[in-house]
């Protein structure tokens, strides 16, 4: 299964910890930083952008009248997408409470998929099938049956479902590995984590561990695909 993972400057974080909750049909909880830099600045060029992008303004629990704001100084407002075909997080999203916020969720933007490179989010994790994810989680729930599962994820009202049994969740980052038939495969280090790396480990080998014959590095760049490399081969 494919998914659409952080972008550089908003990276999925390397973390794990358990899924406790599936949520069908979710209200969007919009992150401050995105309403401070993106949303307030869309509403001060275009007062419509709030009913053409479903999104309520929210005070504590109660539901503000956009009108009544000065968005030239909106206060201590929040935004919360309603639940529908045009949420960002789809029809279901999957909880792991963690420090970092992130969880996997279902997108309306799945053309993003078929590219090769698939970092587009801010931080939360896309997942290609979000049904099919859906189906393995509450496979000890008999009463949640792929139809149920189905009007739950299109009915939009927003519905909590707690998992009888946690399950981990690892989200590891992987810039090179070996597939089942023994081909490599690289990446390109998106995060630089791997540069990170390279320069805590020690520069020379370690005692007792015998290292192949390193190319030199045009050799080695030559050898790893670039972007293009990789998505023509696809």
């Amino acid at each position: 299964m494919r998914v659409v993972t952080g972008k550089h400057d908003s990276p999925t974080p390397i973390f794990s910890d358990d899924m406790t909750t599936v949520i069908f049909s979710p209200y969007w909880n919009v992150p401050p930083q995105i309403a401070r830099n993106e949303t307030i600045p869309a509403v001060l060029r275009d007062p419509s952008y709030l009913d053409r992008n479903d999104l309520e303004v929210v005070h504590g629990s109660r539901v503000l009248d956009p009108g009544s704001i000065d968005w030239s100084r909106p206060g201590n407002v929040s935004f919360r997408q309603r639940p529908g075909a045009h949420n960002a997080l789809g029809g279901v999203k999957f909880l792991f409470p963690n420090q970092f916020d992130v969880y996997l969720h279902d997108t309306p933007a799945d053309a993003l998929f078929a590219r090769v490179e698939r970092d587009y989010s801010h931080g939360c994790v896309r997942i290609e099938k979000p049904f099919e994810m859906a189906q393995w989680v509450l496979r000890d729930r008999p009463e949640w049956t792929p139809e149920r599962i189905k009007a739950a994820m299109d009915s939009g009202r927003e519905q909590h479902v707690a998992l009888k049994q946690h399950i981990p969740v690892y989200i590891v980052y992987e810039t090179v590995w070996v597939d089942d038939d023994g081909t490599v495969e690289f990446r390109d280090d998106v995060y630089g984590h791997d540069a990170k790396q390279e320069q805590i480990l020690p520069a020379s080998p370690v005692p007792g561990v015998r290292l192949a014959a390193q190319p030199s590095r045009p050799a080695a760049e030559a050898a790893v695909p670039s972007r293009r490399q990789v998505a023509d081969a696809r």
